[in-house]
Protein backbone atom coordinates (compact mmCIF):
# COMPACT_ATOMS: atom_id res chain seq x y z
CA UNK A 1 0.00 0.00 0.00
CA UNK A 2 2.59 2.74 0.76
CA UNK A 3 4.52 1.95 -2.79
CA UNK A 4 1.24 2.47 -4.22
CA UNK A 5 0.45 5.66 -2.57
CA UNK A 6 4.10 7.19 -3.14
CA UNK A 7 3.19 6.55 -6.75
CA UNK A 8 0.21 9.27 -6.64
CA UNK A 9 0.98 11.18 -3.00
CA UNK A 10 4.54 12.70 -1.77
CA UNK A 11 3.74 14.43 1.28
CA UNK A 12 0.12 15.68 2.93
CA UNK A 13 0.45 19.77 4.03
CA UNK A 14 -1.56 19.71 7.56
CA UNK A 15 -3.73 22.56 4.70
CA UNK A 16 -5.11 20.06 2.71
CA UNK A 17 -6.51 18.03 5.83
CA UNK A 18 -7.84 21.42 6.45
CA UNK A 19 -9.59 22.51 3.19
CA UNK A 20 -11.24 18.98 2.69
CA UNK A 21 -13.04 19.77 6.51
CA UNK A 22 -14.01 22.82 5.38
CA UNK A 23 -15.09 21.76 1.58
CA UNK A 24 -17.15 18.91 3.51
CA UNK A 25 -18.48 21.42 6.58
CA UNK A 26 -19.48 23.82 3.38
CA UNK A 27 -21.28 20.72 1.54
CA UNK A 28 -23.06 19.42 4.99
CA UNK A 29 -24.52 23.50 5.55
CA UNK A 30 -25.80 23.39 2.31
CA UNK A 31 -27.50 20.39 2.61
CA UNK A 32 -29.16 21.10 5.95
CA UNK A 33 -30.18 24.18 4.39
CA UNK A 34 -31.89 23.25 1.35
CA UNK A 35 -33.47 20.58 2.99
CA UNK A 36 -34.90 22.95 5.97
CA UNK A 37 -35.61 25.24 2.60
CA UNK A 38 -37.74 22.18 1.03
CA UNK A 39 -39.44 21.55 4.43
CA UNK A 40 -40.91 24.92 4.91
CA UNK A 41 -42.22 25.33 1.39
CA UNK A 42 -44.87 22.78 2.57
CA UNK A 43 -45.57 21.73 -1.25
CA UNK A 44 -44.55 18.25 -2.34
CA UNK A 45 -41.05 17.81 -3.10
CA UNK A 46 -39.74 18.76 -6.67
CA UNK A 47 -37.53 17.22 -8.83
CA UNK A 48 -35.24 19.50 -9.14
CA UNK A 49 -34.71 20.24 -5.59
CA UNK A 50 -34.68 16.19 -5.61
CA UNK A 51 -32.07 16.17 -7.96
CA UNK A 52 -30.19 19.45 -5.75
CA UNK A 53 -30.68 17.38 -2.74
CA UNK A 54 -28.88 13.72 -3.72
CA UNK A 55 -26.32 15.15 -5.91
CA UNK A 56 -25.31 17.45 -2.37
CA UNK A 57 -25.19 14.04 -0.57
CA UNK A 58 -23.53 12.03 -2.93
CA UNK A 59 -20.35 14.67 -2.92
CA UNK A 60 -20.75 14.80 0.79
CA UNK A 61 -20.24 10.86 0.73
CA UNK A 62 -17.94 10.99 -1.47
CA UNK A 63 -15.96 12.98 0.37
CA UNK A 64 -16.06 11.63 3.99
CA UNK A 65 -15.18 8.16 1.98
CA UNK A 66 -12.09 9.85 0.93
CA UNK A 67 -11.66 11.59 4.22
CA UNK A 68 -11.74 8.40 5.81
CA UNK A 69 -9.31 6.50 3.78
CA UNK A 70 -6.34 9.63 4.13
CA UNK A 71 -6.96 9.61 7.69
CA UNK A 72 -6.32 5.89 7.79
CA UNK A 73 -3.45 6.00 5.58
CA UNK A 74 -2.05 8.57 7.84
CA UNK A 75 -2.93 6.56 11.10
CA UNK A 76 -1.26 3.72 9.75
CA UNK A 77 1.88 5.56 8.57
CA UNK A 78 1.17 4.88 4.82
CA UNK A 79 1.55 8.61 3.75
CA UNK A 80 4.03 11.24 5.81
CA UNK A 81 2.25 14.36 6.99
CA UNK A 82 4.39 17.39 6.82
CA UNK A 83 5.51 18.90 9.95
CA UNK A 84 4.35 15.89 11.85
CA UNK A 85 6.74 13.19 13.38
CA UNK A 86 6.47 9.74 13.22
CA UNK A 87 6.52 7.90 16.56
Amino acid sequence: MRRSLKKHVDVIDPREMIDLAKMLADLKAKYIGLTLTVASNRTPITDSELDQMRSLRLKIQELEAAYNEINEAIASQFVEVRGVVKE
